[in-house]
């Protein structure tokens, strides 16, 4: 017992040093846990982002048009990244990725985000170039305005998982049960779960008790959470601060809380500044 803790200590000193993940696919689909790894492709719009060439600053966007990214604002924030779309393995350059650089000029943030509070988190990225939309490089469909969305719903967030043993490289997937508004600020009373906002967890097995998204591992900032269909609908992503170990159930934006900014933004063929946006967002 001794020695195989030592070998474990080794392995996580190993890992920490060379930013590498410290299991493969195999271990991925063995392995009892929340996520399961995704067929391949399940998720044709769920995009990588790695922020400045560093694998521990890794998020995760949505792809809602041939030209635009939908992520969390706190995973552009930065000077760089590199966007990879149509990956399962992101360690691996399939043939079906497309990968491409962005600047801070291709982020749109949204007027008031604040990276205090994460309040609004939410930003577009225009790619440099659009990309052609095939079965493994696709978008997923916006909610309207109205989009109500009950508690108890199943949903399901799809990314690339963060464990306390190191970062899986595989697509992973995870169902997710909607909490009440109340239920989240139960488990969040500092935090400002407002109606931009709202809370998922994920139950093992139907009969006991919902073990939370942050308990055991988190999946990345950005990644999308999606009602299945025909296409699948982009209800929120992840935006909270949960983290391994923790037993608190992960934030998400609401995506329908902001489609009137996302639509001012991608329907625009112009530059927009952010002061228009601002006054048109805010009906001023």
């Amino acid at each position: 017992m001794v020695f195989r803790l030592i070998y474990l200590l080794v392995l996580l000193f190993i890992h920490l040093k060379s930013g590498q993940q410290l299991y493969q696919t195999s271990d991925v689909m063995s392995r009892p846990g929340l996520f399961t790894a995704g067929a391949p492709h399940v998720s044709p719009y769920t995009v990588a982002i790695i922020r400045e060439n560093n694998w521990h600053k890794r998020c995760a966007g949505t792809l809602i048009s041939d030209s635009f990214v939908l992520t969390a604002a706190q995973c552009v924030d930065c000077e760089s990244a590199e966007v990879i779309l149509g990956a399962y393995d992101i360690l691996v350059r399939e043939k079906t990725q497309v990968r491409q650089y962005i600047s801070e000029d291709d982020v749109i943030f949204h007027p008031y985000y604040d990276p205090r509070t994460l309040d609004n988190d939410i930003a577009l990225v225009k790619l440099p170039m659009s990309v052609k939309l095939t079965p493994f490089v696709n978008i997923a469909e916006l909610p309207d305005e109205d989009f109500h969305l009950d508690y108890g719903t199943k949903a399901y967030v799809t990314g690339w998982e963060k464990r306390l043993a190191g970062y899986s490289n595989i697509l992973t997937q995870a169902e997710v049960s909607i909490l009440s508004k109340d239920k989240c600020i139960s488990f969040w009373p500092t935090a400002r779960i407002a109606d931009n906002k709202f809370c998922g967890s994920n139950t093992r097995r139907e009969g006991q008790i919902p073990h939370l998204l942050g308990a055991d591992c988190i999946i990345d900032p950005g990644s999308p959470l999606t009602l299945h269909g025909n296409p699948d609908i982009l209800i929120g992503f992840v935006s909270g601060d949960a983290r391994c170990g923790s037993l608190l159930p992960e934030i998400f934006t609401n995506v329908a809380s902001h489609k009137k900014w996302i639509d001012e933004v991608v329907g625009s063929s112009k530059g927009i500044s952010s002061d228009y946006l601002k006054n048109e967002y805010m009906g001023q």
